[in-house]
């Protein structure tokens, strides 16, 4: 059996024993995961599409949520619609729209996307997390830090591209 052979097996696999027990897909978000506080957000969650954005139980930041993506358990990377993904960024959005109204010091969110294993996710189910400080993370503070250093050094952009 060639190689691509047995890795399509094993992700078969995979896909299959991780399906049973997934809180994400679909007959299982409204038992398996949990809700915003009511006086946050009412509906406990939000929705966009197919995409339901909810808190992160293990978020990785001051405030942490994750956004799943679709309703299917598995798709191919070739697979994914942009739709999909605008649909967690329009739920996430809706979030960070609440957030910003209870909490003005968290002003920067970033929005991972770290589909199956080998991208370090734990669940199997495609989703993002979307995590939000009240100060830069790193590599966006780089940015910020080097952009203000070209911009006193140079000044504004003058010639139109």
């Amino acid at each position: 059996m060639a190689v691509l052979d047995l890795r399509r097996e094993l992700l078969r696999a995979l896909m299959e024993k991780t399906r049973a027990n997934c809180p994400f897909c679909p007959e299982n978000v409204e038992t398996k995961t949990p809700m915003f506080p009511k006086s946050f957000l009412a509906g406990g969650r939000t929705q966009s599409g197919d995409a339901v954005v909810m808190p992160n139980l293990l978020g990785h930041a001051e405030q942490s949520v994750l956004a799943i993506l679709l309703r299917e358990h598995h798709l191919k990377l070739t697979d994914f619609t942009p739709r999909m993904l605008l649909d967690g960024f329009h739920g996430s959005m809706e979030y960070l729209k609440c957030l910003s109204e209870v909490d003005t010091s968290v002003k920067f969110p970033v929005f991972v996307f770290n589909y199956l294993t080998l991208a370090g996710s734990s669940i199997f189910h495609p989703h993002m997390q979307i995590l939000v400080r009240d100060r830069p993370f790193f590599l966006v503070k780089l940015l910020m830090d080097k952009s203000q250093a070209y911009w006193k050094e140079h000044g504004p952009i003058t010639d139109a591209v």
